[in-house]
């Protein structure tokens, strides 16, 4: 069976304005109940407004059936019957998102069982702040303050539709956006892809499938009988469904149930290759970065597998670069300059990739040149009376411009106030430390601010040494310097305010 047209003809109910359909979906039972008991109970300050609370000297409480909660069935709507007597678990306190009640009141109740396919099912080991532990048991059936209950008399809209879905057996549907980032854009949005065919697979019989396609705002909505379906979009050749972790294609839906499924289409691009070293030796476990030759801005970047390999696919339409260290200074497992492709260390002689739709670089070598060399950074750290500052955190941070992701490299100074860091020659540092042990510190030592003397100025502005968040905890950073191949020697004195 083949179903034709267009959204606006084939809408099953109205999914997208309304959450009853989706409750109704993610439920394994729904029911109107009146609660009559309880296993545990909670009692709290009642804060609302017509409590009073606020001029009572003794505030008024109120108390909830909590964890394991006992109705009476006045109306079933889903895996239950009208008169039964039902046991449902919900959390008891403690950010576990559980839903209480009060004895004798009438609600609608939304119940998952613990083990479930539904996306937002609830498991036994978050059964709240209570000192029991629950065993697993597949058919125990859990509700929550996401799940959609609610107090009967507040639930109007959800009754309606639950009271429509017997009129209207063997109706689902299936609805989503299908959106696309086949052009790169600075705010890097998606925009609807129009006019998508989409083909609904009924799972384990052949032949019964369903097709719809999208609107001009990318949406589309197809009335079809409840089953499981593997949804297909069928992009054109020069893209592809973008691959997420969350991305899925096979839905089951109940009868009138619904299940909002959306993809998104990226450019069928990539850009492929090898990183080696000078030597001609594939360099494992390092970055290669992408970067928009317009904005200069990184847009993804490949880590390369044990023989060098990398892979940058789904890359919108523009011009790029690619190049290493760049975004992400220099470290142990990359300890090269920033390089960009084909052999060189400034941006204006990177080879420009222009990526079209459906446009392709591979195979490309993209070799490295030789590994910086480290250098020692040394120095002391003491108090203003020459009594060494042990256990003060000395770091340095890389400055080169464009170094996002930047990497620290942290110690702490020993018993006499020495300390001993590694850097990379050529690259920019600045040097900070910070003294944060003041639990052995009487309160008035502990107020101090770091300031640097020795060879190194103070400087003035931004950079200049200034007290901490909170006055118990000072933070210097000294200006910018470049490591050299000598061991650069610093020393740093902790001074009391004036």
């Amino acid at each position: 069976m083949l179903l034709f047209g267009s959204v606006e003809q084939v809408l099953a109910c109205s999914c997208l304005q309304t959450k009853s359909c989706q409750a109704y979906n993610n439920a394994d039972t729904i029911f109107i109940g009146k609660v009559v008991g309880s296993k545990d109970q909670k009692t709290v300050e009642d804060y609302s407004e017509d409590s009073d609370a606020s001029l009572q000297t003794k505030p008024k409480t109120i108390t909830y059936d909590v964890g394991e909660i006992y109705f009476e069935v006045q109306e079933s709507f889903l895996g239950t019957e009208k008169g039964s007597r039902i046991t449902i678990f919900s959390g008891t306190g403690g950010g576990d998102c559980g839903f209480w009640f009060k004895r004798g009141e009438t609600y609608l109740v939304y119940a998952q069982k613990e083990i479930s396919d539904s996306p937002s099912s609830v498991s036994s080991l978050t059964y709240g702040s209570s000192e029991e532990r629950l065993e697993p048991q597949a058919d125990r059936l859990w509700t929550s303050i996401c799940s959609h209950t609610s107090l009967a008399t507040q639930a109007k809209e959800d009754l309606t539709y639950l009271r429509s879905v017997s009129l209207n057996k063997n109706e689902s549907s299936i609805f989503g956006d299908i959106s696309e980032i086949l052009n790169y854009r600075e705010d890097e949005e998606t925009k609807p892809f129009a006019n998508i065919p989409l083909k609904f697979q009924l799972i384990g019989e052949e032949g019964s499938n369903f097709e719809t396609v999208t609107s001009k705002s990318g949406k589309y909505e197809i009335k079809l009988p409840s089953g499981s379906y593997r949804v297909i979009p069928i992009f054109p050749d020069y893209s592809q469904m973008r691959e997420l972790g969350s991305d899925r294609t096979e839905f089951t839906v109940k009868n009138f149930g619904w299940v909002k499924a959306d993809f998104v289409a990226e450019n069928k691009s990539k850009i492929s290759g090898k990183l080696i070293s000078v030597e001609g030796k594939p360099i494992a476990e390092s970055t290669v970065e992408l970067i928009n030759s317009q904005t200069k801005e990184w847009v993804e970047s490949a880590d390369t597998d044990v023989d060098g390999n990398f892979l940058l696919e789904g890359i919108p339409t523009g011009k790029y670069f690619i190049s290493i260290n760049r975004e992400i200074s220099p470290n142990a497992d990359s300890p090269y300059p920033t390089f960009y492709y084909p052999n060189s260390l400034n941006v204006k002689d990177a080879k420009l990739f222009e990526i079209g739709l459906g446009q392709s670089f591979e195979n490309i070598t993209f070799q490295l040149p030789s590994k910086l060399e480290e250098q020692e950074i040394r120095g002391t750290v003491i108090w203003a009376d020459g009594k060494p500052a042990a256990k003060t955190r000395v770091e340095i941070e890389d400055t080169v411009e464009n170094t996002f992701f930047r990497k620290e490299r942290v110690t702490e100074t020993d018993d006499f106030g020495n300390f001993t860091l590694k850097a990379f020659v050529g690259r920019v540092y600045k040097l900070k430390a910070k003294f944060e042990k003041y639990e052995d510190l009487p309160e008035e030592e502990a107020q101090r601010e770091m300031s640097i003397s020795g060879n190194i100025t103070i400087i003035e502005g931004v950079d200049r040494p200034t007290r901490y968040a909170r006055v118990t905890r000072g933070k210097a950073e000294i200006k910018p310097f470049k490591v050299g191949n000598k061991p650069l020697t610093f020393k740093i004195v902790l001074k009391k305010d004036n």
